[in-house]
């Protein structure tokens, strides 16, 4: 018999929030490779290496110490920020190729110049956040990229804090380098895992009534008519047998009572058509309600 293996909290097995979430960054890095090949004289390839749960400090752990961290923000301070955590050669890749540039290798980390400092904005919004709010699957999102911060200004506010981090492999003809996308375990990133709801489409009150309506009259019912009724005792029903006359209170003077689903419904006369038994209506019932 095979020993249990212990369960570690800080960074449970995948889920359901962590299947969720790398189908929407899925979408995301197709709209990404599209957006890319429209920007850059370059080619580069995106792909999804992993969706992983744990403390921001123990994910960090694996990033290298240069990297830049960007606050992705919604309107609604409930979820927190998504951080873009992108290497210095690789953003400085991206602000080289707006620019026109094709590098051979990737670059030193070192410091944007201000011309490149003004591309920024432009290139998160272009390359990251319109793919990420197009690909949302839920009510729409609206994101806000924020100013880079060193990757240790960031875990001194959130070492113990449980996120999702995905693993980005990223590929250029001169080599590969890795990116993230972290959310928080709060807000609407946790709803990802929580199965929505679906909707009835709803219809305008005339069209629901007339979509009932039609339902309703093609329903089938049973019709019952009752010939009459007697009052006899159990011993006159064991002493029955064939040829016996049971006279009924219903007079052959008086039309009968129809039921329509237990309820009295027509009053009519009872006939012939043909070959077959036949009724004719005199009148409907009063007391039966009106369509």
């Amino acid at each position: 018999m095979t020993s249990p293996q212990p369960f570690d909290f800080r960074q449970p097995p995948p889920g359901t929030l962590e299947r969720q979430f790398g189908q929407w960054l899925q979408q995301t890095l197709r709209r990404i490779a599209q957006q890319s090949s429209r920007l850059y004289p370059f080619s580069l390839t995106w792909e999804l290496a992993q969706v992983e749960t744990a403390t921001f400090a123990r994910l960090a752990a694996v990033m290298p110490d240069d990297v830049l961290c960007f606050p992705l923000t919604t309107d609604d301070p409930v979820d927190g920020s998504l951080w873009l955590v992108l290497p210095r050669p690789v953003l400085i890749t991206f602000l080289l190729g707006l620019l026109g540039e094709v590098p051979s290798q990737w670059l030193d980390g070192r410091e944007p110049t201000d011309l490149e400092s003004a591309l920024i904005d432009y290139m998160l919004r272009e390359l990251f956040l319109t793919p990420l709010e197009h690909s949302w699957p839920d009510t729409p999102l609206s994101l806000t990229a924020g100013t880079g911060q060193s990757l240790r200004a960031v875990l001194r506010r959130h070492e113990t804090a449980s996120i999702l981090r995905a693993t980005i492999h990223l590929t250029a003809p001169w080599g590969k380098q890795t990116l993230w996308l972290c959310a928080p375990r709060q807000g609407r990133w946790e709803q990802l895992g929580t199965p929505q709801p679906v909707a009835a489409p709803s219809l305008p009150p005339a069209a629901w009534r007339a979509q009932l309506e039609s339902l309703v009259h093609h329903l089938p019912v049973e019709l019952t008519v009752v010939l009459g009724q007697v009052d006899t005792t159990m011993q006159r029903m064991a002493e029955l047998k064939v040829g016996d006359v049971l006279v009924l209170r219903q007079s052959v003077h008086q039309p009968l009572q129809t039921w329509v689903g237990g309820v009295p419904k027509l009053v009519v006369w009872p006939g012939r058509r043909g070959t077959r038994t036949a009724i004719l209506i005199e009148a409907v019932s009063s007391d039966f309600p009106q369509s």
